[in-house]
């Protein structure tokens, strides 16, 4: 064993966790992974969310758990059965890993949770901080609200809870890059409705590191907004990306033909969520990219 605590990670191979664990490795720590699909390799741990299983010897001197794990919002249409499993994936998934933690009495000192910024709903250009909260029939406000509240259960009591509030991850490889560069293969980019609604961007490391801190930092507890400090509309997010591609032309795709191509999950790029990264910053965090320019200039 080196000096750092190991780390339990569930949904360790998405984006995020994928990049999350490189630079876990990087600085030394050793991760456990659970996945439905383990395949001898090396920490790697099996688990099963339908049947409730989970390999045990995941927990092997396991410190802090961290949960990414959750359908894709935006993978597919929100057909009634889409919707419980997006909800289902978050929800039970914390709460079958708070079940064992509790069955196995595992001496965890931290439990770290994925969130998002969808908990804020279409709040128009009011900054929204850590206090907010949307109405709750709205499909993502419901969703995360659920999602939220499985750390409140009792098995958690002692244990330093942490939930980062993830805004639009901006990445080289996956996630929502390729699909705002899509129209740009075209020659022009393309923004949605008005463009007038905020997106609150990070870029992926820095998300990472986020969750980097919420293990190391005893100081770090409930709810955090994993999002840059500056966010941006999704018109100049748009034009952002043709300045670093040398491409200016830029064309609406209007509301109502999204509305009707998309149904109820359009308010996923309709909505605008201008939301405060106030808080960790005065938790002492700072941004490696901190606007979005040079954000964009890395990862383009």
């Amino acid at each position: 064993m080196n000096g750092h605590p190991k780390i339990l990670i569930a949904g360790g191979t998405g984006l995020v966790g994928s990049r999350l664990i490189q630079m876990l490795h990087q600085k030394g720590y050793v991760v456990n992974i659970l996945t439905r699909s383990p395949k001898g390799r090396e920490n790697h741990f099996a688990w099963d969310i339908k049947s409730k299983t989970i390999n045990v010897k995941a927990f092997d001197q396991v410190k802090h758990v961290i949960n990414l794990a959750g359908a894709g919002i935006a993978d597919k249409l929100w057909t009634k059965a889409r919707k419980k499993l997006i909800i289902d994936s978050r929800v039970q998934s914390n709460l079958l890993l708070i079940e064992k933690i509790e069955r196995h009495k595992v001496p965890i000192s931290s439990y770290t949770s994925a969130s998002a910024v969808g908990i804020y709903g279409d709040q128009g250009d009011q900054w929204l901080t850590e206090n907010h909260v949307g109405n709750p029939e709205d499909f993502m406000v419901d969703t995360c609200i659920k999602w939220e509240n499985t750390l409140n259960h009792p098995a958690l009591n002692s244990i330093r809870k942490v939930r980062i509030r993830i805004g639009l991850v901006l990445a080289k490889h996956g996630g929502v890059m390729p699909k705002l560069l899509t129209s740009f293969h075209a020659g022009f980019g393309s923004y949605f409705g008005n463009g007038k609604q905020y997106y609150p961007w990070i870029h992926i490391d820095d998300l990472c590191r986020i969750f980097i801190k919420a293990i190391e930092d005893d100081s770090l507890q409930g709810a955090y907004n994993g999002v840059a400090p500056n966010p941006h509309t999704n018109k100049d997010l748009i034009k952002g990306i043709g300045e670093q591609l040398g491409k200016k032309w830029m064309v609406p795709v209007p509301s109502l033909a999204l509305k009707a191509g998309m149904g109820e999950m359009s308010s996923v790029v309709l909505n605008s969520h201008r939301v405060s990264a106030d808080k960790i910053i005065s938790a002492g965090f700072d941004f490696q990219f901190a606007d979005l320019s040079s954000a964009l200039k890395d990862l383009l």
